[in-house]
Parts: structure tokens; sequence; C-alpha cells
């Protein structure tokens, strides 16, 4: 594959991998309480969905190269997205919660109402 869908794919490829290994971190507690809200705890379908993205990294990367070459491209584009992550994580964690309201559709904390 050439010209712009090789780039468009290495582009999606790069994205899945980022989000998979910030929603893999975020799966942490203590990487939640980081960046989320207090009181608040990290949803259950962070791990699954850090998973998914992350084959669907090893997907668009066979799809753009096929096997051979997507078996060097996919381990580095992981190893780059996880050192961003946690680069981030480290250094400026507030960012990465975009990625975790964009992946839950909003997060809130919990509650403990004794009227309800």
């Amino acid at each position: 594959m050439t010209g712009p869908a090789a780039i468009a794919f290495f582009i999606l490829a790069t994205a899945f991998a980022f989000i998979g290994a910030a929603s893999l971190a975020l799966s942490q507690d203590r990487h939640w309480r980081a960046v989320a809200p207090k009181g608040s705890r990290a949803p259950g379908f962070l791990r699954p969905a850090g998973w998914c993205f992350t084959f669907a990294c090893l997907v668009a990367c066979i799809a753009r190269d096929g096997g051979s070459f997507a078996a060097l491209i996919w381990p580095i584009l992981m190893a780059a997205a996880c050192l961003v992550v946690a680069m981030s994580l480290a250094y400026f964690p507030a960012p990465l919660m975009r990625v975790a309201t964009t992946l839950a559709g909003a997060v809130t904390p919990e509650t403990t109402d004794a009227r309800r």
C-alpha cells in the first residue's frame, strides 16, 4: 500500500496504539487517581477497551504493510505509545483524562447519598 492510504493507515494505527496504551494505563486505580476527580473509580470497560484498541492497531499495521513488516512496526508503535503515556502520567497527567472522558462519555464522581 502506498500513497495517502498508507499514511492514513499509519496515523490510524498510531492513534489506536496511543488510545490502547492510555486505556490500559488508566484502568489501573493508581493512574486513574492521578487524572480523575476525587472519589471516582476507573470504569470497568477501560481494560477491555485498551486491549481492543491494541488489537485494532495490530490489524491496521497488517492491513497497511502485511504480516511480515507489521511484526516490526506494531511493537515499535506500541512501545512509542507506552512511552508517551508513561511520560504524560509522570509529568502532565491531565490531558489523558480527555481519552477517558471520550471513551466513557462522562466521568462523574461516585456519591454516597443516604437518601437514595
